[in-house]
């Protein structure tokens, strides 16, 4: 018995299998089953989904465990707004977090190391024009929250 979906195609579908126990060799109890078709399942719900293969609009290349720290919440701070940032959470170089950003087809990098922190500015590169220009650490968020509305 189909509960849902056509009788072309079935999504899923149950009912009471009173008797089936027993049949098993069990004692005489009611039954009740379902089955989903759990293909069909994924590719309804992935209709239904946003295209997660968007590219990031930033990347945060953080270097150390401060950075990295940081870059997180900044990070959650820029995706609570709308723009979708990502970052490496593995701590690999940043010739391989410049790779990854590239691979994931990241506009910008936001370079944010130790050292950076220190004097107070991270960089900002442009993957197209590789230009670089200072952005102050303090305001980050804002200033890529402008950048990228």
């Amino acid at each position: 018995m189909s509960v849902a979906g056509s009788a072309k195609l079935s999504r899923f579908g149950g009912g009471r299998y009173d008797g089936l126990v027993k049949a098993l060799g069990g004692p005489d109890i009611p039954a009740i089953g379902f089955a989903i078709g759990v293909d069909r399942l994924a590719e309804i719900a992935a209709k239904n989904l946003p295209d997660l293969s968007r590219k990031p609009k930033l990347f945060i290349a953080a270097l150390g465990d401060v950075s990295q720290s940081l870059a997180f919440e900044w990070v959650s701070e820029l995706a609570a707004g709308g723009i979708h940032a990502e970052m490496d959470m593995a701590g690999r170089s940043l010739k391989s977090q410049m790779k990854q950003a590239d691979r994931l087809g990241a506009g910008h990098v936001l370079i944010a190391g130790d050292a950076e922190l220190e004097k107070g500015q991270a960089l900002l590169r442009d993957m197209a024009t590789k230009d670089q220009v200072p952005v102050p650490v303090k305001d980050v968020v804002e200033a890529m929250r402008s950048r990228f509305a």
